[in-house]
């Protein structure tokens, strides 16, 4: 049982070249008749014809395409097959599929989401200092990097790595990504496939980007503020206050409990006369940095 004769089918050849709506792609075919020397022969036997282009492999004149599909046929008789092989531009592969290179693709993100900062990183308040009732709402937008990659084998880190977030920088598709901007995000890996005898797996995931981070940033407030022994200009407090003890936020011009959240300094104490500048943010990391 072996393929006895390879030939190309010159009168086959063609190609096309089309816009697409993200890009353009070029594509071509080629065939070729394959002799077998045995009535049992099959597409198997075919397929191995040390003559004939696989998957993967690059167009002869044009080494931005390559074959994506290998179609064999039976002609008249039982020992003649054409085979026919389909060329693409689209993107890169190899006859060996962990060789692929990643495809990444690049879309952006948009939902709303309440917010305590203006664009200047001032806290949002009322003309009396104080925050509103209800946060408003913005648009926020996210670009996310969609990544594609064949794995031999399901990657130790899958647990490690839920939600987490990159600790050093790194670059992608030639974009650098600063410390603690990009959480992973949509992991999916395929069940496993085969080419060229090469068994792996496709690996997809999504990389979130966010310039102002992923730490919890959240507005120094509370119904409760330390004692303030010895209080400045721009604190709230008796002197002798203990600073151990926590006492109710005052009244600004009362004196009085106020009985409800005021602004404090990022110490505890509450703020004198609080504006949009001087109202304090906490911030709290909050996903696992393993993700370099």
């Amino acid at each position: 049982m072996a393929v006895i004769a390879v030939s190309e089918l010159f009168e086959d050849r063609g190609g096309a070249s089309a816009i697409g709506q993200a890009q353009s792609v070029r594509t071509y075919t080629r065939s070729y008749l394959v002799k077998t020397s045995d009535k049992a022969d099959d597409v198997v036997v075919v397929a191995y014809a040390t003559n004939i282009p696989r998957v993967g492999d690059v167009y002869p004149s044009d080494w931005g395409a390559w074959c994506r599909t290998v179609t064999i046929a039976q002609l008249a008789g039982s020992q003649a097959w054409k085979v026919t092989c389909e060329y693409n531009s689209e993107f890169e592969i190899s006859t060996n599929p962990l060789q692929d290179p990643a495809v990444i693709t690049w879309t952006a993100e948009q939902f709303q989401r309440p917010t305590w900062k203006d664009r200047d990183g001032d806290a949002i308040l009322n003309s009396a200092g104080q925050f509103f009732d209800t946060l408003p709402t913005v648009d926020d937008s996210r670009f996310v990097a969609s990544i594609q990659k064949n794995v031999a084998v399901v990657p130790t880190w899958v647990a490690a790595w839920q939600d987490a977030v990159n600790s050093i920088p790194f670059t992608i598709d030639g974009i650098t990504v600063a410390a603690e901007l990009g959480k992973l995000n949509s992991l999916k890996i395929g069940n496993w496939q085969e080419r060229s005898g090469i068994p792996y797996r496709s690996m997809s995931f999504d990389i979130h980007l966010r310039r102002e981070g992923w730490d919890l940033e959240i507005l120094d407030q509370g119904k409760k503020r330390k004692g303030v022994s010895v209080p400045t200009a721009t604190q709230v407090g008796t002197w002798g206050e203990n600073p151990s003890f926590l006492y109710p936020t005052v009244a600004t011009g009362t004196g009085q409990d106020a009985g409800e959240p005021a602004l404090l300094d990022g110490q505890g104490a509450q703020i004198k006369s609080p504006t949009p500048s001087t109202a304090v943010f906490l911030s709290f990391g909050y996903y696992q940095l393993p993700l370099t």
